[in-house]
């Protein structure tokens, strides 16, 4: 409530807005305000939670990619090396998902920025891969290698999609 002209109790234009918003009544909304911090603090508590269990595998994923590097060079070098690569790409992957986290704690809001990044290192990921194993095939049957294509045009074509989706952001955060 506000004081007006004349000395008279007038509700505030936002004040009535926001009371018009929130759904319940006042005693319900007070009891909500009570809970707020309560779901706060566990909503805080999930993100740590998954943001930890996040780091946790990236770690893994580059222990297990160090680890696997004599096994994938008893296939050959250019096997290893890929192989190789797609364990980092994947850790960089989980990396990314974790800064996403952190950004939501932060910010208490999602961006769909981080999300075009994992888009785009997951299709790379995937077309190296593909690429790799074509590379290194002797004899491939036609419908694999049809299907490895496919697999390559479609990531292909999420990788400009999420190009565009991240250009268009950039022009509408710029504007």
């Amino acid at each position: 409530m506000t004081r007006g002209d004349g000395g008279r109790n007038e509700r505030s234009v936002a004040g009535a807005v926001a009371e018009e918003e929130t759904p319940g009544t006042p005693g319900q909304r007070r009891a909500v305000g009570r809970l707020e911090p309560l779901f706060g603090g566990a909503v805080l508590l999930a993100h740590v939670t998954v943001g930890l269990l996040l780091l946790i595998l990236a770690v893994a994923a580059l222990g297990y990619a160090v680890y696997t590097v004599p096994q994938n060079l008893r296939q050959g070098a250019p096997r290893a090396i890929a192989a190789l690569f797609g364990e980092v790409l994947l850790a960089l992957i989980l990396v990314e998902v974790i800064r996403t986290v952190l950004a939501a704690i932060s910010t208490r809001s999602l961006s769909l920025r981080p999300f075009l990044t994992v888009v785009v290192l997951a299709s790379v990921r995937r077309i190296l891969a593909i690429s790799a194993e074509l590379s290194l095939a002797e004899d491939l049957p036609e419908q694999e290698f049809t299907r490895a294509i496919a697999e390559l045009l479609l990531d292909g074509a999420i990788i400009l999609v999420a190009a565009i989706a991240a250009y268009l952001l950039s022009r509408r955060s710029a504007a």
